[in-house]
Order: structure tokens, then sequence, then C-alpha cells
């Protein structure tokens, strides 16, 4: 467990896995760009260790931060100084870099499950061509592939650990 400061700035306590390390496409040691966000994301997920408690009916505990093992959160090679001074006048948190400003349709995952973004996936790679269409959609493959065995793994779990355990009488916990 460590202690960190997330993207928005603020004080968090956060667990660093032992044994995983991120793989740096930057002379930063960052990381940079859709392919490697989400192969790192992707590994992180492999990573993380599967939990179950037998009282929940829940079944994972997403565990870490993938921004704690950003460092630097931004690209250095990608100057925001122009903004500085109107941060500075509006006493501004610069949020630039911050995962939060990346927000989910719920919507689409819901309707469509990991297999239908999947499959979503796959068609628009075969519609939008060239280097960064492909950077982007190897990143978010890397995700849904990434999700979808920490969600496997978790299933496996619960299925063995349903079989070794007592059944309690209805009505009691």
């Amino acid at each position: 467990m460590i202690g960190t400061v997330s993207g928005s700035g603020v004080p968090i306590t956060d667990v660093i896995l032992k044994g995983f390390a991120i793989e740096s496409n930057h002379p930063s040691g960052g990381f940079f760009g859709p392919r490697t966000c989400g192969r790192n994301f992707r590994r992180l997920l492999e990573a993380h260790p599967v939990y179950i408690d037998p009282h929940s009916s829940l079944a994972g505990a997403y565990m870490v931060n993938f921004m704690s093992y950003r460092k630097p959160h931004w690209n250095p090679d990608l100057s925001y100084a122009h903004l500085e001074p109107e941060q500075k006048r509006y006493r501004l948190i610069a949020g630039i870099g911050g995962a939060q400003h990346f927000c989910h349709d719920l919507r689409i995952g819901f309707e469509q499950g990991w297999g239908g973004i999947l499959a979503r996936i796959t068609h628009y790679r075969a519609v939008n061509t060239g280097e960064e269409a492909a950077a982007l959609y190897d990143g978010l493959e890397d995700v849904v592939r990434g999700v979808q065995d920490w969600i496997a793994r978790h299933a496996d779990a619960a299925v063995l650990l349903a079989g070794s355990q007592a059944q309690p009488a209805c009505g009691t916990i």
C-alpha cells in the first residue's frame, strides 16, 4: 500500500501489485497513446489478483488505481503552458492528464455486453484505417479483452468456491 496523489490532485491510499511493472514507451518512463495505455491496462488486469468474498453477492474487488502507475500523468512533449496564466488567474487545479475526463456510455455496455463492444471495435477497425486508427483499436481491444479475462477469472473462482461451501439453511446467513 502506498500514499499517492490522484490525477485530480487529491491524496489517496493505493495498492501497487508486487511483480507488476508498466511497459514504457517514452524516455520519461511514462506510457502514452491508446495502444500502450490499453496494453498496460490489460496487463494490469491480468496481474490483478482474484478476490471472492463468500458472504457477498458481488464477485471481485478492483484494488488498484491505474493512474498510480502513470508517472508522469501527462506526456511532457505536449505542453499546455499557454493555459497556465488562466489556471493561475482562476485558481484552477489542472486536470489535464486525469482519467476522469473520459466518461463511458454505460447504456452501450448494458445493451451490447463486452462481446458486442468487441464486435464494434472489430467492425470499425476495418472501416477506419491508418496507424493512428490501428493504435486506437489495438488499445480498445486490449481493454475489452483484459476486462473479459478479469471477469472470467472471477467467475471461475466463484464456481470453485461455491462447490466447496456448505449450503446454509434457508433464511440463515
